[in-house]
């Protein structure tokens, strides 16, 4: 329950001003389904490759189920800025509550994005890809990242 409390205090900061445009994401070749916690996890992975996928995304997934890969794309290997690395939790509380994070290779947030359904875990889980699925993605490996410039925020920096 605490988790839950920290990241619901946590997603107004991070959240503001986030959009999938924003966070350039046309210049990422991969989304890696990275770490997926919770009681169906497997389930959740399969939700997000199979709708990723069907979005145009290129997903690398070396875990199962729906396993693609059995190690990263050379490419990836060579230069792992090239993919966003998917994050998500499930709370389960009456409610089935995901919370879906994608980070750069540094480790930084680039969206978080939350979706909730008292009835069906694949709703929730397409609520929280819904920004990501209904974009119109197209790789553009000329695309040139802004570098965001570093923000203090209470003494310490923030990227």
């Amino acid at each position: 329950m605490r988790n839950l409390l920290l990241v619901l205090l946590i997603i107004p900061f991070f959240s503001w001003g986030q959009s999938v445009r924003n966070i350039e994401i046309d210049s990422y070749k991969y989304i890696v389904v990275d770490e997926i916690i919770g009681k169906h996890s497997g389930e959740i992975r399969r939700f997000f490759v199979k709708n990723l996928k069907k979005a145009g995304y290129t997903v690398v997934n070396t875990k199962k189920p729906l396993k693609n890969y059995d190690s990263f794309p050379q490419d990836l290997i060579d230069n792992p800025n090239l993919a966003l690395y998917l994050v998500a939790e499930e709370e389960n509380n009456m409610c089935y509550f995901i919370t879906t994070n994608l980070l750069d290779n540094d480790g930084r947030v680039k969206l978080i994005r939350n979706g909730k359904s008292c009835g069906l875990l694949s709703s929730a889980i397409k609520k929280s890809i819904s920004g990501l699925t209904s974009y119109n993605y197209k790789y553009n490996p000329n695309f040139k990242k802004k570098n965001i410039p570093k923000k203090k925020i209470n003494g310490s920096l923030l990227s």
